[in-house]
Parts: structure tokens; C-alpha cells; sequence
């Protein structure tokens, strides 16, 4: 990356040796000798291969001559676009072929079915929206918000459920199951008022837990467990 600053200078008209002594002053010794030596040397064989299989990757995304149709394989992900170049003839890792696409910006198209972490379930009254899209408090466990999110992993999704608190903006509480369930978010909230007991500061009667209004925030057991801590639902 060096050699090719001092190209950039040299184009712009700047002598190697002025640039090598400024990036002496910045603690970057890279003598003029250095220089000439790193550009009179050939290529490395990565840098090689590594230019066969861009020019390869970047040519998906161009329209053809003829038709100009674009090619199919512009979609393809990590892993088929590496089967693709390996019956183009070229040898490839997987690895390879997600640090250029990454490198280049480019990504596949992603066919899966999106994830759904909220729905709403008409059969309970959902709560007010206490905190009116203010997200702030000036004490600790004056208001807490909650979520949902969801990982990918090798044996299927993951959810996660997490109770932050919005004083100090850190997670208090989270739960980590194979289905979104109601039990999930009950977990998590579980986990925050023993960690705040555990501390020795048990939690008030005047917490606001805020949430989404999805099927397991509105859920009849949920809403029993925040009472039986003392805390007031929001959703919103």
C-alpha cells in the first residue's frame, strides 16, 4: 500500500524522495532505495491470482456484448459463485472467493425466507405506549426496553431476547432459545431483576418495561410476570 501512495504522489508531481521523508515524519520509514526495489519486483503470486479472480467476479456484473442481458451468475453467493469459477477452470477457496467479493463489494442474492420476530396477536388488549418514543431517564431502572433479534447458525435460526436498561444503555437480562416464544422474553426479563437484586439494588415498583406489541409481549403470562414484579408495561 505504500508503494502505491508514492505512485499517486509521483503522479501528482512529487519528488519519491520529499514523500518517503514525510512519512518519516509520521513514524513510516520507507526509504526511496525501498521504493525502486519494491517496483522493480515482480507481483506476488497471490496478487496474481487474486487479479484473475476479481477480473472473473467483475465480469457477472457486466452486460453481455451481444444481447445485453446480464449474466445469471451475478446472483450467486459465496459458495456457488465458488463452484462457478472452479468450472470456469480456475482454482479457488471458498475463502478466497468471500475476501474479494467482500473486497469489491459484492454480494449475492439471498433467496431465504425473511425472519419475523413480531406478531401481533389480537387476542390480548396490548398496553400504552408510556415512554411516547422518548428514550431517555435520568436514573438507573427508571425504564427498560426489550427485543427480540434472531442469528443464523449451521443448525437453524436462533433468537435472542434481551432487556436493556435505558439509563446506562447496557443489557441487563437476555435468553437465547430455538423458537420465539413467550417464555423466551419471560426469561430475559427473569435474568435483569435477579441481576439487579444480585447487585443489591432490587428493582422499584416504578419500572417501565417497553416493548413491541408481538404476540409474546402481549401474551397473558408475560404481563402476569411483569406484574409480579411490579412493573408497568409500555408498547409501542
Amino acid at each position: 500500500m505504500i508503494v502505491e501512495f508514492i505512485d499517486a504522489q509521483r503522479r501528482c508531481g512529487h519528488r519519491i524522495s520529499l514523500v518517503c521523508n514525510v512519512l518519516a515524519t509520521l513514524g513510516v520509514i520507507f526509504s526511496e532505495r525501498a521504493y525502486r526495489k519494491a517496483r522493480s519486483r515482480p507481483p506476488a503470486a497471490r496478487t496474481v491470482a487474486d487479479a484473475v479472480v476479481v477480473e472473473a467476479l467483475l465480469a457477472t456484473r457486466r452486460p453481455d456484448e451481444v444481447t445485453g442481458a446480464l449474466p445469471r451468475e451475478r446472483f450467486y453467493g459465496r459458495r456457488k459463485m465458488t463452484r462457478w469459477l472452479r468450472r470456469q477452470g480456475l482454482v479457488v477457496s471458498f475463502c478466497q472467493v468471500d475476501r474479494l467479493m467482500r473486497q469489491e463489494g459484492l454480494r449475492g442474492l439471498r433467496r431465504g425466507r425473511q425472519q419475523v420476530t413480531t406478531r401481533r396477536c389480537g387476542a390480548h388488549d396490548a398496553a400504552g405506549d408510556l415512554l411516547d418514543r422518548n428514550f431517555t431517564a435520568a436514573i438507573p431502572d427508571q425504564a427498560w426496553i426489550a427485543d427480540l433479534t434472531y442469528v443464523s447458525s449451521w443448525s437453524g435460526w436462533c433468537y435472542t431476547a434481551f432487556v436493556v436498561d435505558v439509563f446506562a444503555q447496557r443489557i441487563l437480562g437476555w435468553a437465547i432459545a430455538s423458537a420465539m416464544t413467550e417464555k423466551l422474553v419471560r426469561d430475559a426479563v427473569n435474568m435483569a431483576v435477579w441481576q439487579r437484586a444480585h447487585q443489591g439494588r432490587p428493582i422499584g415498583q416504578q419500572v417501565i418495561h417497553h416493548s413491541d406489541k408481538g404476540a409474546q409481549y402481549t401474551a397473558v403470562r408475560f404481563g402476569e410476570t411483569l406484574a409480579l414484579h411490579g412493573m408497568q408495561p409500555s408498547t409501542g
